[in-house]
């Protein structure tokens, strides 16, 4: 399943190895660390995603 996705990157990692990437999968969302690649993932689906994403910018 890895393969075939497609992993973005924060505009604010450019410079950075060791960050977080993530991908759409049908209604999910993949996380995974840029680093260990073959590693489990995290996966969050639509709501708590945005809940995760709006934690992390308080």
């Amino acid at each position: 399943m890895n393969d075939s996705l497609r992993w973005f990157k924060s505009s604010y990692s450019a410079a950075v190895s060791c960050c977080l990437e993530a991908a759409n999968s049908e209604a999910l969302i993949l996380v995974r660390d840029s680093r260990r690649p073959e590693d489990d993932l995290l996966v969050f689906d639509g709501v708590e995603w945005r809940a995760f994403v709006s934690s992390t910018l308080r």
